[in-house]
């Protein structure tokens, strides 16, 4: 079976705001980008479901020796987070680039984790997560814990297994699941 993993890029900028904040910045979760506090100044990414993955520049296969050791961020990027911006919080505007780095998150094309038993007897998967595997590992690991324990599969398990990329209609499935 070929991985069902890709890269996506992530590219995020610190913004340095003109003036200090003054209140405490609220986690911003738009359908196309993601912004939070970091120390004095503001973290922005720009979120999966805003990718083309058949746009290189967004995500695909991409060679490590070729990515530069800082920076690389694309021009593109500057100019569709300004407009989402604009639209959503202009005062950040104001800010300078305090700092800006692209990182890849592995994830599969669906964007959800693949949890449970994969093809190699005994062996447990937990991957593709992407940039929220720290929001989600607490679960992942209780529900992994759970069912090499016992055998005993979750709710998540029973729907984000490897096995699903065997077939398209089980990835449809996926997308209605209500959270």
């Amino acid at each position: 079976m070929k991985s069902p993993i890709i890269h996506t890029r992530a590219e995020v900028f610190i913004l340095k705001p003109e003036h200090p904040l003054g209140y405490p910045f609220p986690v911003l979760k738009f359908p196309r980008f993601y912004a939070r506090k970091d120390k004095d100044n503001v973290f922005i990414c720009k979120a999966h479901l805003t990718m083309d993955l058949n746009n290189p520049q967004h995500a695909g296969l991409w060679n490590p020796d070729d990515l530069p050791m800082t920076g690389g961020t694309d021009p593109y990027f500057w100019d569709f987070l300004t407009e989402e911006l604009l639209k959503h919080y202009p005062r950040l505007l104001d800010s300078s680039v305090a700092n800006d780095w692209v990182g890849y998150r592995a994830e599969p094309r669906d964007y959800m984790p693949v949890l449970g038993p994969s093809p190699i007897k005994d062996y447990v998967l937990a991957i593709g997560a992407g940039g929220n595997g720290v929001i989600e590992g607490p679960t992942i690991g209780r529900d992994l814990a759970r069912y090499v324990m016992t055998g005993e599969t979750s709710y998540f398990i029973e729907r984000l297994p490897l096995a699903r990329f065997d077939d398209p209609s089980k990835l449809e499935k996926v997308h209605k699941v209500t959270w």
